[in-house]
């Protein structure tokens, strides 16, 4: 009697979980439990739904810029660039940056999400 020799399948590995980042903290379920829409309704302006770190120095003095690979946010405590890629915290696929004015804005068409990333407190310089 011959055994047929059935090839042998691989385990099916689960898929790897992407990375969170380290340097944006989710912080939106907090400012909605301390009264975000009620400031809003009066006109306080948006509040960062994220915490920025810098990856380097875990400072929080940073500002968002446009380089050549897109936006990027720069430490201004130790100079170190943080790129940016988030992923839509909903559904998971990867989300769109869009800037207003000194806001930076994450975006998800897919589930029309759309929340202040990160916002620039530094007053611009005076120029001539």
């Amino acid at each position: 009697m011959a055994a047929s020799a059935s090839p042998l399948k691989p385990a099916a590995t689960p898929p790897v979980a992407a990375p969170a980042y380290r340097h944006l903290d989710y912080i939106g379920d907090k400012l909605r439990q301390a009264g975000f829409w009620e400031r809003l309704l009066r006109d306080e302006g948006p509040q960062k739904e994220y915490v920025t770190y810098c990856k380097a120095c875990a400072s929080q003095q940073l500002e968002f810029r446009y380089g050549k690979y897109g936006y990027y946010l720069k430490c201004l405590a130790c100079g170190e660039n943080t790129g940016i890629k988030p992923d839509c915290r909903l559904c998971g696929r990867q989300a769109r940056l869009r800037k207003e004015s000194e806001l930076l804005y994450v975006e998800c068409e897919a589930c029309k999400l759309s929340e202040v990333l990160h916002r620039n407190d530094r007053p611009l310089p005076n120029l001539p």
